[in-house]
């Protein structure tokens, strides 16, 4: 058995919820700290089912935005400004917590029927939808040259997060257990759930920050893996899963203990898998954006207006500067002065500072 593993958040769970044997001192305990523990317990318990936890998802945007093409990342700059593929991320689980977004809680994962040996979209994917047809959906919106900047933003949100769910193998896996969270372990020593392992227990262990661990794993990328990894096919990574959910993650002794024999032969899994995720995002978001910008990457507010074939000018006579009609400056000009032009005049220049 390996070296037991505690995290300060753990050690301060497990201290503020023990209850004294002596219920008579019930009345006296501070009630804050029940309070408290009830939280950390609700929290928890919600993040059982989110993808691969903060850092797998943050190691896959980071893997890829280095393979984006400049036109790519150009669209992803204009469409999330300061932040990166890395840092939103994980907004998709951060906003489960928002009523208004529970349609969303089925779209991070696929259950496969038993006894299958591949993701079928019309038997496992529900009529609300489910991983692989909401990666379909925001890829779909993005190239949507119609879609507002508001739903475009959203969609390449949605989409980086749901591309590394499905490349996480219980996210692909069996509905009795909901993908290993109903599936108690202990993972070096560690009292858990199978699906949280994956989520995040095995990444964990390796104690590495999320930046090393991206950096490490983009480097080892060869030129065959990506070659062979660029498939922009989210029901072919749901069967991938589907297949490593079956050969590793469900494979655990049965009193289920799982320590480092169990780690040893499933982080390079979680490597490859996490890596594969990275530059099918990369290799998503190439052909989405290989003209540029689309997808309502402007606001049509923003985007600037080109003048028609035809438009009438202004300025004054006593000027060699015409001007647009909205101008600002053109009120400054006299009646008796104002002209007014079908087109542009031949011998005057046009204001530079005029907007469209």
């Amino acid at each position: 058995m390996g070296q037991q593993v505690s995290t300060p958040r753990q050690r301060g769970f497990e201290k503020s919820w023990r209850l004294p044997q002596n219920r008579a001192s019930m009345p006296n305990m501070n009630m804050r700290l029940i309070g408290k523990a009830s939280l950390v317990l609700l929290v928890l318990a919600a993040s059982s089912s989110f993808g691969w936890g903060r850092d797998g998802h943050k190691i896959s945007g980071a893997i890829a935005a280095h393979y984006l093409t400049p036109k790519a990342r150009a669209a992803v700059q204009s469409l999330l400004e300061e932040q990166s593929l890395a840092d939103v991320s994980t907004w998709a689980d951060e906003i489960r917590s928002d009523s208004s977004y529970r349609w969303a809680n089925t779209l991070h994962y696929a259950n496969i029927k038993p006894g299958e040996s591949a993701f079928d979209l019309d038997r496992d994917c529900p009529k609300k939808g489910c991983v692989v047809s909401a990666i379909t959906k925001y890829a779909n919106v993005l190239r949507d040259k119609d879609s507002t900047r508001k739903k475009s933003v959203e969609a390449l949100k949605f989409l980086v997060h749901f591309v590394g769910d499905v490349h996480q193998p219980l996210h692909a896996s069996r509905a009795r257990d909901k993908g290993g969270n109903d599936i108690k372990v202990e993972f070096f020593q560690n009292k858990t759930n199978l699906h949280r392992v994956w989520d995040s227990g095995l990444i964990r262990q390796t104690k590495k920050s999320w930046s090393e661990y991206a950096t490490e794993l983009q480097q080892a990328i060869t030129p065959e893996q990506l070659a062979v990894w660029k498939s922009t096919d989210p029901a072919l990574w749901a069967t991938e899963s589907w297949k490593l959910a079956l050969s590793h993650a469900y494979e655990i002794p049965k009193d289920g203990q799982v320590g480092r024999s169990y780690f040893d032969r499933c982080i390079p899994v979680v490597d490859e898998r996490l890596s594969m995720a990275g530059v099918r995002m990369a290799t998503l978001l190439n052909s989405i954006f290989k003209e540029g910008v689309v997808g309502g990457a402007l606001d049509e507010a923003a985007k600037p207006k080109e003048p028609s074939a035809v438009q009438a000018f202004v300025g004054s006579r006593k000027s060699k500067v015409y001007h647009h009609p909205d101008c600002s400056v053109v009120k400054q000009i006299k009646p008796h002065n104002l002209a007014e032009y079908d087109h542009a005049p031949e011998n005057k220049r046009l204001h530079k500072g005029c907007p469209w």
